[in-house]
């Protein structure tokens, strides 16, 4: 069953009023987001991987409503989004939740533990004030955080454990769908396992799905059902995390996998390092947007840009395959 559907979602950001516009009179715009569509089954973790920049963390929070998308439709459950009453909208911030990637600037400094977490559960009626109390202390051991600290501020925390108070938060509304931006990059690299065990058995135990946003591909693999790999605001190949790992197909996906450091003697077959910069996102090129970095691109590819086309049973956009 599909639970979230997004179809040709386009997000551009406005750069008017910055000094450089105003300088050249121009009315320009951010491609942060050019035409993605995917969708992503209830109960499975869809990534997406990509270098800083490229868009990740727009889509999400487009999708949670954050940002107002500038094309596209976005589907929750077979329906439409922009079609929803506010009351649905409203009632849909209690299906789709986020973890954030800060989890120091992501809790209200001025918050208590329980005040953090109780403040959506009053807003949205989860529970009764009788029930509170025990409810928030049942997220807390859920995270594996001590219900004696419910009094506690967020400065009184390492990262891991507000990033567990920062879940817990999430989980509080009883979502079906996270969105999960880089939750463990700003985290000891001893505690980043631990809070991707935790939500894997968490996944599990509430039924959630999970768009995981990330850049690091040995998490992504841990973690993964299935991988979209973008570049500069498009998908480049999206399919099952098996295939992509046992076989990438993309340049961009041979790229980035070549990338990946490995704790061996032996150099790496066929390595090489990307050459040239990421276009501009405002200037976008003509065809595809990788071809001023891929050695393989020819005429085609300077013109055309290349569809998402099914390929050994997953969709990758290339002029070659």
């Amino acid at each position: 069953m599909k639970l979230l559907e997004v179809n040709n979602l386009k997000k551009h950001f406005s750069v008017n009023d910055s000094f450089l516009a105003n300088l050249l009179n121009k009315n320009s715009q951010v491609h942060a987001v050019n035409g993605v569509s995917f969708s992503i089954n209830k109960g499975e973790t869809l990534s997406l991987v990509g270098e800083s920049g490229c868009g990740k963390s727009t889509i999400g929070r487009t999708i949670l409503g954050l940002y107002e998308p500038t094309e596209g439709e976005i589907s929750y459950c077979g329906k439409k989004i922009s079609q929803m009453s506010k009351k649905e909208k409203f009632g849909l911030k209690e299906k789709m939740q986020m973890i954030f990637q800060d989890p120091f600037s992501s809790l209200n400094p001025r918050q208590k533990v329980k005040d953090i977490i109780q403040e959506p559960i009053r807003s949205h009626n989860i529970v009764s004030r009788e029930e509170e109390k025990d409810y928030i202390l049942n997220l807390l051991d859920k995270v594996g955080v001590d219900g004696s600290y419910l009094n506690r501020y967020p400065h009184q925390f390492s990262g891991g454990q507000r990033q567990r108070i920062g879940i817990a938060r999430s989980l509080s509304m009883e979502p079906d769908f996270i969105v999960a931006d880089e939750p463990i990059s700003a985290l000891d690299v001893s505690i980043q396992a631990q809070i991707l065990n935790l939500l894997m058995d968490l996944q599990d135990e509430f039924d959630l799905t999970f768009l995981f946003i990330a850049h690091d591909l040995s998490v992504v693999k841990h973690i993964s059902d299935r991988v979209a790999i973008m570049y500069l605001g498009k998908i480049f190949e999206i399919g099952d995390k098996k295939d992509i790992f046992a076989e990438p197909l993309h340049p961009y996906t041979k790229a980035l996998f070549n990338s990946i450091p490995e704790l061996t003697t032996t150099t790496k077959e066929n390595f090489s390092v990307l050459s040239g910069n990421v276009p501009d996102p405002i200037q976008l090129p003509q065809g595809c947007y990788f071809h001023s970095r891929c050695k393989y691109a020819e005429k085609i590819c300077l013109k055309k840009e290349p569809e998402l086309k099914e390929v050994n049973g997953r969709k990758v956009a290339c002029h070659q395959l």
